[in-house]
């Protein structure tokens, strides 16, 4: 179980900067989708003091992490009865309680079974009449209990704390009043004083809006938008006036034959003034054009997507480009281009049922082989909305065969983690072989996996996230180890290992096709900056080819590559050499290309097209040519054949504390200027920066050890913060200085590096600068943030 910290951390940052049927008419048009087995679990929304439905909680038949489980925050009423609705749909509930537990789940509050409750319409409606135990501004886990006809018990979680003037109502209704402005053209202007449009806003893309874009943009262009079916609203932070609120539903467009669907997400950061009125602090949209396999197929051999947010899109060919599988809105399809067939293969959505239950997206769909016959090996990870393993968290292992035209599933790994986390750590890595053992990556294992025995075995352990790489067909691992770099070949099952120089170690950079990009680096240039983070300076960079044969050499003398990205069929990357004194400072960025990326490539890849109504929409443009977009088939898969014996569950994995850091992002947003920390004016010498900056910082903590003797002694600050009781340190490398002054409106320090090894404390912001404690003067210095970004 994962310990929530409620104490302030202390953030340390190195260079700011997851049974469908088939049925047709005695002619063979008409084709209808009844997909699995019906869903069968209720759903619970919190109930606010004026009857505000809110918090919409979906249920879990397997063991999962409470904390993580939470996706919102429940507010309850000053009386403490907070007051829940239970769709139950077809379920038969027999029962229904509740447990309210600590955020570390150690402490148990209370369990209690709720004996009164209303049935009406088709919902219930109780009320939880939480005991007088909780100290006003915690969170606590709420864990509501319902059995079911089906099930002995389903767990449904939230956040749960009481008011605290937070005005929960107020806030939910201007969420629905602003969202509702959006769509009324007339009376646009409403909104105007509330968002801070920019004139060098993005407003290009319908399928993201800000708070600086245009009031056009807010209101969808030109788009006749209308509001289809139920809005949803989601606390996701609340901390006293401030809070982050999502809210989604779905609107559509006309178009030649009926309508355009799509799904839209706004979230709101919301401050309230002393007088009681509301402040937008941050806004963003995302809009998602569902797809429509009806109209999909175009005459110029594309298929199109429309209006997106997301641009990377989850799809694979066969080697003769005939068959192209494809994702879109968590659904898995396939076009057979010679027959003209486009297939769903796999859904849980039931086009004429509720789409609450079904339309759920917290899954998603990894297509892992395509082959010449059409038959499709896939992972359906995360939620599942229905069928067999209803209501776990997981990875459903599953294999179309075409000729049959139905899905076998050939393995289900429970998994108890968050989605978020699951889609963190799974589908960069995974294949199935012929005999249909499936190699996967969860977390820093690779795993084998037999599916007839449903037996696990580990085959390599401890892959920290930096230290490998995959092959863009996804067939290759590469892992550096002990120097050396080990390829291993999923289809083979196999290990390559590559060598260096004795005194030289080998580290992993990238793949631009096939070809796979790695450098050398002396074992004497390689150093731990104090703060977590090892430089590894690679004087050399190779590439081989899929033959194993070095085919480029980069290096130039005197200077190194030390960090690297990889765009197209470019690497580019950022270098260091030493000045006169020894010490490591940073020089011009350099590039190497392997190929010319100029060349057009004839299989399937995503483009995208504007127009003045609609904007920027994707397409997937096809490697084969299509012979006739007028009379594509549309078809759906025969059946869903699932597993009976359910493998072992994996031990959880987790992504970084999210919450955390959107909460941080909140006070940021609602705290434009922060009252800066005080700073002890005193003179220190320039080298040791980072030990002064540390000294500071960990006194702060109580923790009064010899900084430089735990240096010299191999610690780093990542390790001293760890150390601190109460204390989680976050390493930022990589985040923008946004992310990093969440940080500091919550209170917290941010060390940063201005130079390698030349450091400062952030201690305060506001709009246009950053103040930074600056161990070299010993004072307080206040910094142009846009000068402060490029010092970083």
């Amino acid at each position: 179980m994962r310990t929530y910290i409620k104490v302030a951390s202390l953030i340390a940052a190195f260079a700011i900067a997851f049974f469908i049927s088939l049925s047709r008419d005695e002619e063979g048009a008409r084709q209808t989708l009844t997909t699995i087995s019906e869903a069968t679990l209720p759903i619970v929304y919190a109930v606010s003091d004026s009857e505000n439905y809110y918090n919409q909680m979906h249920g879990y038949t397997g063991e999962i992490d409470s904390y993580r489980a939470c996706e919102w925050v429940t507010v309850l009423p000053e009386d403490r009865r907070l007051g829940i609705k239970i769709d139950k749909y077809n379920a038969q509930i027999t029962g229904i309680s509740y447990e309210v537990r600590s955020i570390d789940g150690s402490n148990l509050y209370e369990d209690t079974i709720v004996k009164n409750y209303e049935d009406r319409n088709g919902s219930i409606y109780a009320l939880l009449n939480i005991k007088n135990l909780l100290e006003s501004s915690e969170e606590y886990i709420l864990k509501i209990k319902i059995s079911t006809k089906n099930f002995d018990e389903v767990d449904f979680y939230t956040f749960i704390r009481l008011s605290d003037g937070s005005n929960i109502d107020k806030k939910l209704d201007f969420v629905k009043w602003f969202s509702d402005k959006t769509f009324d053209r007339d009376n646009i202007a409403d909104i105007k004083k509330y968002i801070e449009t920019k004139s060098d806003a993005d407003n290009t893309n319908l399928g993201y809006v800000n708070i600086y874009s245009s009031l056009s943009m807010f209101a969808y262009g030109d788009l006749d938008v209308m509001k289809e079916g139920q809005e949803n609203v989601y606390i996701r932070q609340i901390d006293g006036i401030d809070a982050y609120v999502y809210h989604d539903f779905m609107v559509s467009t006309p178009n030649g034959s009926g309508k355009t669907y799509y799904k839209v997400s706004e979230q709101y950061t919301l401050s309230e003034s002393n007088i009681g009125g509301i402040y937008l602090m941050g806004y963003e949209r995302y809009m998602e054009q569902m797809f429509d396999a009806e109209d999909a197929i175009m005459p110029s051999s594309r298929i199109y997507l429309g209006i997106t947010s997301d641009f990377d899109m989850e799809y694979r060919e066969d080697e003769k480009e005939r068959f192209t599988a494809f994702v879109r809105n968590a659904d898995l399809y396939l076009y057979d281009v010679k027959e003209n067939i486009l297939t769903n293969i796999f859904s849980f959505r039931e086009k004429e049922n509720d789409n609450v239950r079904e339309g759920y997206e917290h899954h998603n769909i990894k297509i892992i082989d395509v082959d010449k016959e059409g038959n499709v090996s896939f992972a359906v990870y995360g939620y599942m909305n229905r069928g067999k393993h209803e209501g776990k968290m997981g990875i459903s292992l599953c294999i179309f065969g075409a000729k049959k035209n139905d899905v076998e599933e050939i393995a289900f790994i429970p998994v108890g983690c968050d989605y978020q986390s699951l889609c963190s750590n799974f589908g960069d890595v995974i294949y199935i072989n012929s005999n249909n053992t499936a190699t996967f990556r969860v977390g820093s294992v690779l795993y084998s996996l037999d599916t007839k025995s449903s037996e696990i075995t580990v085959i390599i352990d401890e892959l920290a996230p930096k230290n490998y790489v995959v092959s863009n067909d996804g067939m290759t691992l590469s892992y550096d180890r002990d120097g050396k770099i080990h390829q291993y070949d999923l289809i083979r099952e196999n290990e390559n290992v590559i060598t260096g120089d004795e005194n030289d170690i080998l580290k992993n950079i990238g793949y631009i096709g096939t070809d796979f990009i790695y450098g050398a680096a002396r074992n004497a240039d390689i150093s731990t900056v104090k703060v977590g983070n090892t430089l590894v300076p690679m004087y050399k960079i190779f590439i081989r080819n899929d033959k194993n044969e070095i085919i480029k050499e980069y290096g130039i003398d005197g200077v190194y590559v030390t960090d690297y990205n990889i765009v197209g069929m470019r690497v580019n990357f950022t270098r260091m050499k030493r000045d006169e004194l020894g010490r490591w400072v940073f020089t011009d960025m350099d590039q190497l290309m392997n190929k010319s990326d100029n060349i057009k490539s004839d299989t399937a890849h995503v483009k995208t097209v504007a127009t003045d109504l609609r904007k920027t929409e994707m397409y997937l443009q096809l490697g084969a040519t299509v012979s006739d977009a007028r009379n594509v088939e549309t078809a759906y898969a025969g059946k869903v054949v699932f597993k009976e014996i359910v493998c072992k569950e994996l031990p959880a994995v987790y992504d970084e504390d999210t919450r955390i850091r959107e909460k941080t992002r909140m006070k940021y947003l609602c705290n434009y200027s922060y009252k800066q920390s005080s700073m002890t004016e005193e003179a220190v010498d320039r080298s040791m920066s980072l030990i002064k900056c540390s000294e500071i910082v960990l006194t702060g903590l109580g923790k009064n050890d010899s900084v430089s003797e735990a240096f010299s002694q191999g610690k780093t600050l990542y390790d001293l913060l760890g150390e601190c009781v109460g204390v989680t340190p976050f390493n930022l490398t990589g985040s923008t200085l946004e992310r990093a002054l969440g940080f500091v409106a919550s209170g917290k320090y941010v060390i940063a590096m201005e130079d390698y090894d030349e450091f400062c404390i952030i201690t305060g912001y506001n709009k246009s600068s950053v103040m930074i404690f600056e161990p070299e003067t010993g004072k307080v210095s206040t910094v142009d943030r846009d000068d402060f970004v490029d010092k970083l």
